[in-house]
């Protein structure tokens, strides 16, 4: 977008017109669907089955009013490979749980691996920390549609809505690239105007 704001300030720059600011351009354009979206690149019989989707079909959006109403759950892998005490190399994964309406990242840890039990153990800590949900949106892998966890979450009343498999541009957080992680890189796909 700054690239349009630039465009236009050099356009008009030796005219009596009124260029707009960068946030007002910004919006402008966020409220008229002026951005552009990440296409998917068919590589499997699920991901062509997506696109079909995706053209034909209304696609779900999640936003609430309150806090509290929807936290996101995703796994991210890190950049740098770490040393156990057992002298393995191996990926870090970082769990993070995120409230939809506030942006707060309700927990964040770094984990060895991605079971079950580590999903579990992240979201109890979210939930100590800031109670429960109303809902609670997650990928469709295995540690989190494991029968122990949907069960837990079932036990709890939370609500647990998933993402439409092979369609990265509705999960709800995107990955960090590289880098420290930061709360802002676990921000919803969905552009928000205030």
């Amino acid at each position: 977008m700054q690239l349009h704001v630039d465009n236009l300030r050099a356009t008009f720059r030796d005219t009596d017109l009124y260029v707009p600011s960068y946030p007002s351009i910004r919006r402008y354009m966020l409220v008229h669907a002026m951005f552009l979206q990440a296409r998917l690149k068919p590589a499997s019989a699920g991901a062509l089955a997506a696109c079909e989707r995706l053209e034909r079909l209304e696609v779900r959006s999640f936003e609430v009013d309150h806090v509290g109403a929807l936290w996101h759950r995703d796994f991210h892998h890190g950049s740098r490979k770490i040393l156990t005490r057992t002298g393995q190399w191996v990926t870090p994964m970082l769990v993070g749980v995120l409230d939809d309406h506030c942006r707060l990242l309700c927990h964040l840890q770094w984990y060895l691996d991605e079971p079950a039990a580590s999903l579990v153990h992240g979201l109890s800590q979210a939930l100590m920390k800031r109670g429960l949900p109303r809902a609670l949106m997650t990928d469709n892998g295995a540690a989190i549609t494991a029968e122990e966890t949907t069960t837990g979450l079932v036990r709890l009343g939370i609500l647990h809505q998933t993402t439409l498999p092979y369609s990265p541009t509705k999960t709800p957080s995107r990955k960090p690239s590289g880098g420290a992680s930061r709360a802002d890189s676990w921000s919803c796909s969905k552009p928000r105007i205030r």
